[in-house]
C-alpha cells in the first residue's frame, strides 16, 4: 500500500510538472495542411515564380505512382520540361514542391556517386535546385537548394522565416518567443535555458 502512494504521488507531481512546464506542445491540424509554405519567401529569394514551372501531367503522375510516390495533391508539384519522372522513387510530397531541371546523369563528391533524382524522401514546400541528388532523407521542409547538391540519409532539415542561426539574436521588432530553448540535462523539463556562446555542452553531459 506505502509502495502504491509513493507511485500515486510521483505520477501527480510529473503531471503537475508537465501542465507547468510543458516540453513538446504538438498541434493538432487537418491532414495535409500546411500553415505557411513560405512560398511568397522562396519566390523572392530564388526570383523565380510558377510561371518557370509547369504542372505534371496525367502520364507522369502515373509513372511517379508506379515508383511507389505518392501525394495527396499532385497540382501543386512543379516541373520544368526538363523532368526525369523514372528518377524519382519512394518519395511522399506535401504542399508546393518546385522541381528545377533533372537530368539522367550522376554526381560524385569523393568517393560517393549517386544519380540526380529524388529518392525514398519526404519532401514539403520545397524548392529542388538543378541536378540534385536527396537520398533517405526521413522529412525535409521549406527549404531551397541551389544547383547539384547532394543530401544523404538525413533525418530532419527544416527551417522558417524567424529561424536563428548562433546564439539566435533577436531583430529588432522581432517576437523573442521564436528563439528555441534548451532542456539541458533534464529529461523531465522545467530548467530550460537559451543557448549561448562558449556553452559547454559535455560538462552539461558529465554532470548528468
Amino acid at each position: 500500500m506505502q509502495k502504491l502512494k509513493i507511485l500515486y504521488i510521483i505520477i501527480l507531481y510529473n503531471k503537475l510538472w508537465s501542465e507547468r512546464y510543458p516540453m513538446n506542445k504538438i498541434n493538432i491540424l487537418p491532414l495535409g495542411d500546411l500553415t505557411n509554405e513560405y512560398l511568397d519567401v522562396r519566390i523572392r529569394q530564388t526570383g523565380i515564380d510558377n510561371s518557370f514551372f509547369r504542372e505534371l501531367t496525367i502520364n507522369e503522375i502515373d509513372q511517379l505512382e508506379m515508383q511507389k510516390n505518392r501525394c495527396r495533391d499532385w497540382s501543386k508539384v512543379f516541373v520544368t520540361n526538363k523532368f526525369e519522372p523514372m528518377q524519382i522513387k519512394l518519395c511522399s510530397f506535401t504542399g508546393t514542391v518546385r522541381i528545377h531541371d533533372m537530368e539522367p546523369i550522376s554526381l560524385e563528391f569523393h568517393d560517393i556517386i549517386l544519380p540526380v533524382g529524388l529518392y525514398n524522401s519526404n519532401i514539403s514546400s520545397c524548392d529542388i535546385g538543378k541536378n540534385c541528388s536527396v537520398n533517405n532523407v526521413s522529412y525535409i521542409s521549406r527549404m531551397i537548394l541551389g544547383e547539384q547538391v547532394i543530401l544523404k540519409d538525413l533525418n530532419e532539415i527544416v527551417t522558417s522565416d524567424h529561424a536563428k542561426f548562433g546564439n539566435g539574436i533577436v531583430k529588432d521588432g522581432e517576437d523573442p518567443s521564436g528563439r528555441i530553448e534548451l532542456e539541458v540535462a533534464n529529461e523531465a523539463g522545467g530548467r530550460k535555458i537559451l543557448p549561448f556562446a562558449k556553452m559547454l555542452t559535455n560538462w552539461f553531459r558529465c554532470l548528468y
